[in-house]
């Protein structure tokens, strides 16, 4: 397993970022930098508004000092 952690990931949270104008905007913190190991699940295809989309679904798996694991499922849309 330790040799599929050949991927770095950005770990990051949105936060909401005061717009001076009484509203607000969205920005992303990076948290932490990490190796992990990547594997696609699916991928999935639409149109919408006339536009060709895709999700792919991923899994992630991380492992820190301590061999704790962390398992996501990710999804990245285009």
């Amino acid at each position: 397993m330790i040799g599929d952690l050949n991927r770095q990931i950005t770990l990051q949270y949105e936060t909401k970022v005061s717009d001076d104008m009484g509203g607000f905007t969205s920005t992303w913190i990076d948290v932490a930098t990490i190796w992990a190991a990547m594997w696609p699940i699916s991928a999935n295809e639409q149109i919408k508004s006339m536009q060709e989309t895709m999700t792919i679904t991923s899994r992630i798996v991380n492992v820190n000092e301590a061999n704790e694991w962390l398992d996501l499922m990710v999804k990245e849309a285009t």
